[in-house]
């Protein structure tokens, strides 16, 4: 299930992502902008397989088996009022992708995750490195209420 889910997915990602390049390129033409076109883009790669899972769908119409009447005494049976029993046509069975699918799921969300940490610390620490003291360089009270006492330093 697992499987069939992902391309899925994959397929409307792929679609909404030619149909924004090619919205992109036509918003360019013109002169405007075009980063909303991925951001819908994106967006919609999100909602619409949630939107098919979430939203309600009518049940399918499950089909009756084909019952031959009953002959009645002296009555010819022919091949075409027998049911048949043909066999299933031959599926592919990708339930057995499923847990290692999920696994690489998992560990793909995960790095994700703390890539996105990590950029998110970086900007942080730059901003912290940014407010220490530098040597004679004078410092100032906030609000500008003027330079802070250095500290007296031996001769």
């Amino acid at each position: 299930m697992i499987a069939h889910w992902i391309v899925y997915c994959a397929a409307v990602g792929l679609v909404l992502s030619l149909g924004a390049l090619a919205l992109e390129r036509a918003l360019r033409a013109c002169a405007l902008p075009t980063r909303w076109a991925w951001a819908a883009a994106m967006l919609l790669t999100l909602a619409v397989p949630a939107a098919g899972r979430l939203l309600p769908r009518e049940a399918a119409p499950v089909p009756l088996p084909r019952t031959a009447a009953p002959a009645a005494a002296g009555e010819r049976v022919s091949w075409d009022d027998l049911p048949l029993r043909t066999p299933a046509p031959r599926r592919v069975d990708l339930s057995a992708l499923d847990r290692p699918l999920l696994l690489a799921w998992g560990a793909a969300s995960a790095a994700t995750l703390l890539g996105l940490l990590a950029m998110a610390a970086r900007p942080l620490a730059r901003r912290g490195a940014g407010r220490r003291p530098r040597a004679g360089v004078a410092r100032h009270r906030p609000g500008g209420g003027g330079p802070l006492p250095q500290p007296n330093r031996a001769p």
